[in-house]
């Protein structure tokens, strides 16, 4: 079954998120609000654009600025346009069985990486992410582009809609995960693996990589 709280709903709060805890508070913004900057290393403020209660922030990649969608719904770091990909100068390419599923029904989706992403503050190198040649949700954000969990799982956050901006607190250094499979292994081992049910689910294998190799 699939539901979700909307904009209309969560912006009466500050939302706050906390990945690494797997808790969500709903706090009220006379007393929780965002401050407009804050001191700690570990910790940022960046502006939010709200298009009809969707926040968007903006992310450089590979020296590419873009304002892409958060998207708590989506379960790998990034999935960015075709024309996106093409200004950021990535490359992607198509995987056998894999698909982008969306509300909207499947999309097309090719593996590429981004050798350095910054967000707010934060530096992260080589991380795997999506890429959708003819774009993704459609809902009113210019790159057509958006911020899925894996990118948003190293911190605790707090979205306040009223003042427009997002809190952010890292918690660990640890490489961004793609789909929550380590992406240090797949490029050892050739192979996007994820636990799942007692099992481990191969969801990529790369053509050239080990596992390929001996009959995965």
């Amino acid at each position: 079954e699939y539901g979700l709280l909307g904009g209309n709903f969560l912006a009466e709060y500050v939302v706050e998120i906390d990945f690494p805890g797997r808790r969500v508070r709903l706090l009220d913004p006379k007393r929780f609000s965002v401050p407009a900057s804050v001191a700690a290393s570990d910790e940022a403020v960046v502006p939010v654009r709200l298009v009809s209660q969707r926040p968007g922030v903006e992310v450089e990649i590979e020296g590419a600025k873009a304002l892409l969608m958060l998207d708590t719904g989506c379960p790998t770091p990034l999935v960015i346009s075709g024309k996106l990909a093409r200004r950021a100068g990535l490359s992607s390419a198509p995987v056998a069985g894999m698909t982008g599923g969306t509300v909207m029904g499947p999309m097309e989706v090719e593996l590429g990486e981004a050798k350095s992403l910054r967000l707010g503050p934060f530096e992260f190198a080589d991380v795997l992410l999506e890429v959708a040649p003819k774009g993704w949700y459609r809902l009113g954000f210019p790159e057509d582009s958006v911020i899925g969990y894996d990118l948003l799982a190293p911190f605790v956050l707090r979205l306040d809609y009223a003042n427009e901006r997002l809190w952010l607190r890292r918690t660990t250094q640890d490489p961004i995960r793609f789909a929550s499979a380590d992406t240090a292994t797949y490029r050892e081992v050739g192979a996007l693996l994820i636990a799942k049910d007692g099992r481990f689910h191969a969801w990529v294998v790369r053509p050239d990589g080990v596992a390929a190799r001996r009959g995965l």
